[in-house]
């Protein structure tokens, strides 16, 4: 579980390419700072609502961040 949780925050923390404050990702996702924070600091998961702001408002590669998610399903 601790590699699904940051692998989903190293994907936002890229995402941010160090533009954006944490603040500023936060209001453009619509997610409060201190669960952005949590998720960029992998010590949160993300709701799937959440996966889907941070895929559309940050542009991140959906299929790249599935597809390294689903590493992590059983067989």
């Amino acid at each position: 579980m601790i590699s699904r949780v940051s692998s989903a925050g190293e994907y936002a923390l890229a995402a941010r390419s160090w533009i954006l404050t944490q603040e500023a990702a936060s209001v453009m996702t619509g997610i409060s700072v201190t669960t952005y924070q949590k998720i960029e600091n992998g010590h949160r998961m993300p709701r799937l609502e959440n996966v889907v702001k941070l895929v559309d408002r940050l542009s991140i590669d959906s299929r790249a961040l599935f597809l390294e998610l689903g590493d992590f399903l059983p067989d």
